[in-house]
């Protein structure tokens, strides 16, 4: 808004020429925008369609969140009961149970109002009870940190068994309301084992396996913890997994050697070795196609740079087991390998979805939002603006937070004469980063085709309340002022921009001033 403060006889085509030599828009006619904005509808649209044609299950751990964020305790009381139901009549149903309690494993402080809400509410129902058990057990790793014991510091170990042994209250009172649960026992498995217990972690699952003796997840979880890492050895994995009965009542209890070979695989992954842990994870197929065993080969390849074989072994898992963020999170950066941008896009939303506040997935959602913006600049050098809107609007959904992505598409919007749409984008970029004066000059320029001052002038006076030392700011300010024919707040704030040491201010305030005088004396 600067030029208009020249009190000289140019018209708004010649000031309209002048910003474009600053690298401005020429002014558009109305009848274009109205166009625009119908074709913007119909574009975005077809955006958000394109990045939606990969289909997904209906997500249980999304459903059950959404439900205690919305304190529909009675609703996951009842859900979770019949899942308890279903398993004790077939133990088929087992992996929907421990799914569903899974659920609650939440990387987040601020959840624990609702856990809390929940057992206030029915406290004598025991699904609360595990629930925030599982949410306990998932606080204490957070809080441990992922380094080897040597090099976490003794407070974390000391909040990790802080927050185990408030998920064995829970489990304790849940159990005295519920004897049958699995989920309780297999918790209690997994905290006595972290804390060096393992006497307790073998009661517990002979009490499970007496109450349910066909449960594979119970004896999956003991057979996890005995691996060479937790104090075990490879032999006494073997010994448990070739010793247990009841596998005609449940077959996948067959599957539990070959998690002895994926565990080799594992150690083998760990030291870069991944042509032998591909031997050990393919040998572990062989015992049933377990999706953590596809996972787990699937991400080997990816780090053998074997990407088609990585994305089916993924895709696998996936179709087997949709309720895991990692196994979202490694097929993205798989589909970021192979150029599949978009797909890499919605899978990384979705594991986005199942598992908050994760550093990995924000690291990709950035990283792919890079790629997005950065082929949507090259489009929009090439003048193919109308791509280049439509790939910033998949960087925008993957960082919302970045004010830089709105105001670029403002831009873009701005040149295909959506002026709307244009303005909403900059207003948002202001709104992220209320301190970047471009984004207040390019608004200025907007609203300036509209001539709405008033509103120039507010957003200026919101600029000038945080910065009220920057010179420039008064100079836009006051060109504004001076379209609104307020000539005295023009001429005050010339001033300050001259005060402030802006050569252009001093010399527009003598030229105010000036003609102020000669008006006068006409």
């Amino acid at each position: 808004m600067t030029v208009f403060i020249y009190p000289s006889p140019l018209s708004i085509e010649q000031w309209t020429s002048r910003i474009m030599s600053h690298h401005y828009l020429k002014l558009h006619h109305f009848c274009c925008l109205a166009l625009g904005v119908i074709f913007l509808v119909a574009h975005m649209q077809s955006v958000m369609a394109e990045a939606n044609t990969q289909a997904y299950p209906k997500s249980l751990t999304v459903k059950l969140r959404t439900l205690l964020e919305e304190k529909q305790f009675d609703t996951l009381n009842k859900l979770l009961h019949e899942y308890q139901l279903k398993t004790e009549a077939d133990i088929s149903n087992e992996e929907n149970l421990f799914t569903a309690y899974g659920a609650f494993s939440i990387n987040d402080f601020s959840f624990a109002k609702f856990f809390n809400a929940w057992v206030s509410k029915t406290p004598q129902q025991y699904q609360a009870y595990l629930a925030r058990a599982n949410y306990y057990y998932q606080l204490g790793w957070m809080s441990r940190g992922t380094k080897w014991s040597s090099e976490t510091p003794k407070e974390n170990i000391e909040k990790m068994n802080h927050y185990f042994n408030k998920a064995k209250k829970d489990i304790k009172r849940a159990m005295q309301l519920n004897k049958n649960s699995m989920i309780g026992y297999g918790l209690f498995i997994l905290i006595s084992k972290t804390q060096g217990k393992n006497k307790k972690a073998t009661d517990a699952m002979n009490i499970a396996l007496d109450i349910n003796p066909s449960s594979y997840k119970i004896r999956k979880y003991y057979l996890g913890q005995l691996t060479p890492r937790w104090g075990g050895s490879y032999e006494e994995m073997l010994v448990f997994a070739q010793s247990q009965s009841h596998v005609t009542d449940n077959p996948r209890i067959k599957m539990l050697e070959g998690f002895v070979y994926s565990a080799i695989g594992d150690d083998y992954a760990t030291n870069r070795q991944y042509n032998k842990a591909e031997e050990f994870y393919t040998q572990a197929l062989t015992y049933g196609r377990n999706y953590q065993f596809l996972y787990l080969r699937g991400k080997n390849y990816f780090e053998q740079e074997k990407y088609p074989e990585s994305l089916k072994d993924l895709s696998a898992a996936i179709d087997r087991f949709s309720e895991s963020s990692s196994y979202y999170y490694w097929r993205s950066k798989v589909y970021t390998e192979l150029g599949e941008y978009i797909k890499a896009l919605t899978d990384i939303e979705r594991a986005a979805l199942l598992e908050l506040n994760d550093e990995y997935i924000q690291n990709q959602k950035k990283f792919l939002s890079y790629q997005f913006s950065r082929q949507g600049y090259d489009l929009h050098k090439d003048q193919k603006n109308d791509e280049a809107i439509k790939l910033y609007t998949y960087a925008i959904r993957l960082t919302p937070e970045d004010s830089s992505l709105y105001f670029s598409r403002g831009t873009f919007f701005a040149e295909q004469h959506l002026l709307d749409a244009a303005l909403k984008d900059v207003k948002m970029a202001i709104q992220l980063d209320p301190d970047e004066i471009k984004f207040y000059r390019y608004l200025d320029w907007i609203l300036m085709q509209s001539k709405d001052w008033e509103q120039i002038i507010r957003y200026w006076n919101q600029y000038i309340e945080r910065h009220p030392k920057n010179s420039k700011a008064y100079l836009e300010r006051g060109g504004a002022y001076y379209h609104k024919r307020d000539m005295k707040s023009a001429l005050k704030d010339a001033k300050k921009a001259s005060d402030l040491g802006h050569p252009e201010g001093t010399r527009l305030y003598k030229r105010l001033k000036r003609n102020m005088e000669l008006d006068s004396i006409k």
